[in-house]
């Protein structure tokens, strides 16, 4: 089962449910070691926007990963072959966090804005290394 043992990250940041023209973009790096391996996967669930990088490069070249959701009943997430990204010995992870329709701030139809799971963006990320929890 994917995220069994894992917790959502976000920015410790007071929490702004007005509209503001600038809203923070936060970043998250992890450095760690890796020997030896065969295969690395990555599972990821942005609440809001998510990209994801491994020493530099981007995990994936999509955009808007995160798909749009009724947040209080169903998270998405992602899986990716990240093998080629990883190096023997030390390695970054990073991860840049954006909004998006988790915390919308402008009015709309579908009326995001007055959902109760509006939040800071947050993210849910596992890497196994030959199926074992490395992150």
């Amino acid at each position: 089962m994917a995220f069994e043992n894992a917790s959502f990250i976000k920015c410790d940041i007071p929490f702004c449910r007005e509209f503001k023209s600038e809203n923070p973009a936060p970043m998250f790096r992890k450095k760690f070691v890796v020997n030896s391996f065969e295969k690395a996967e990555i599972r990821v669930c942005g609440l809001g926007y998510g990209y994801y990088f491994i020493n530099g490069k981007r995990v994936t070249e999509d955009l808007f990963t995160s798909p749009v959701s009724d947040y209080g009943k169903t998270l998405w997430y992602n899986e990716y072959d990240v093998s080629a990204l990883l190096v023997s010995g030390e390695n970054t992870i990073a991860v840049i966090c954006g909004n998006g329709f988790y915390n919308e701030t402008i009015k709309t139809n579908w009326k995001f804005h007055e959902a109760a799971w509006r939040d800071n963006p947050k993210f849910i990320l596992e890497l196994k290394i030959d199926d074992k929890d490395v992150i």
